[in-house]
């Protein structure tokens, strides 16, 4: 849909010769604008500039367009092939990312049992295990949020609260 759009602007701006200026707003002011979310003075300073830059008045014109469909519920559906390969995408990042956390945690659970069997390596392996399990808890969430908590703690002494930080501390 946004290429159609973006192909459908191009070929508009190129018959009129219509071009962005500098002092066009933003597609973010147009859609505050198209809301009815700015207030009046704003209003009537972009009003008075689309009076004048056909860009923009086109640019709101195909906004509104694609929401009056999006409200009527009217909007083209996208080709199966796509919903399908953005839903592998999707997939394969959150199954790449589960599977490095249990490979860390597979090779500290190996290490560490490799050390009870090569007791001549004991202690390289038992390194390797502490290592691996340390880089397995710190790559969870939790840890990573914990560890932003606390930095944020210390960086600001004056609005230290050493409740919070005690029961932060406490609680892992």
């Amino acid at each position: 849909m946004e290429e159609i759009l973006k192909a459908y602007m191009k070929e508009k701006s190129t018959q009129k010769k219509v071009r962005r200026t500098a002092s066009c707003p933003d597609e973010a002011t147009l859609s505050l604008y198209l809301n009815g979310v700015l207030s009046r003075s704003e209003e009537q300073v972009i009003e008075g500039h689309i009076a004048d830059c056909h860009f923009c008045l086109e640019n709101l014109r195909t906004a509104y367009l694609g929401d009056e469909l999006y409200r009527e519920r009217n909007l083209p559906d996208s080709a199966k092939g796509l919903i399908n390969k953005a839903k592998r995408i999707a997939k394969l990042a959150t199954t790449n990312k589960r599977a490095k956390k249990n490979l860390y945690l597979f090779g500290t659970v190996l290490s560490f049992a490799l050390s009870f069997l090569f007791p001549r390596y004991f202690v390289q392996f038992l390194v390797a295990a502490l290592i691996l399990g340390l880089k397995w808890v710190f790559e969870s969430e939790n840890a990573r949020t914990l560890i932003m908590v606390l930095s944020s703690l210390r960086r600001n002494p004056k609005e230290k609260d050493e409740g919070v930080s005690d029961k932060i501390k406490h609680r892992f």
